[in-house]
């Protein structure tokens, strides 16, 4: 277990949106490279500091390296709901400024996109049941595609990006 006691931010830093993905892979890598760490005293406090590297590829006007593929083909995903986040997109450079998916008419945006995508997660259905071929799981019995269904009948597809580790799911 590691404990963080102090964090410090530069100055400007406060200017940049990092998408929570994002900030989840850099502390897996951080905890993964503390692990790493072979410490002679584990009772003695030490502080050690983790660079990140030079060719991280974090280029500010680079979304493709911070965003999945899907970004490029659904570009509501940036959830763009207010003047502000348009403002700053467009700042950086995104092209194709496109609202949050929410903040459209879905008939719409059904017909421009097919089937919009609603979520991409890190949680798999597959995996949860044992069914992940790349996880060592069995080979699926059924057909997909699979489909949450609510209470009134309202469907979602289910779409696993085996790839990306990655569960995409769609309006319908």
């Amino acid at each position: 277990i590691y404990t963080c006691d102090d964090v410090e931010i530069e100055t400007g830093t406060d200017r940049f949106f990092v998408p929570s993905s994002v900030l989840a892979g850099l502390r897996r890598n951080v905890v993964e490279r503390f692990a790493q760490l072979s410490l002679v005293d584990t009772k003695e406090k030490s502080n050690h500091t983790i660079q990140a590297p030079n060719d991280s590829g974090t280029a500010r006007n680079d979304f493709g390296c911070v965003n999945p593929s899907q970004y490029r083909h659904f570009p509501y995903l940036y959830n763009i709901s207010n003047k502000k986040a348009r403002a700053f997109y467009e700042k950086q450079g995104l092209e194709n400024v496109k609202p949050a998916f929410e903040c459209t008419d879905t008939k719409a945006s059904k017909m421009v996109d097919n089937d919009p995508i609603l979520m991409q997660c890190r949680h798999c259905i597959r995996y949860s049941l044992g069914y992940c071929v790349a996880h060592g799981g069995k080979k699926p019995t059924w057909h997909e595609p699979l489909f949450l269904v609510l209470g009134g009948g309202k469907r979602f597809r289910l779409e696993f990006d085996c790839k990306y580790c990655q569960m995409n799911i769609y309006a319908e």
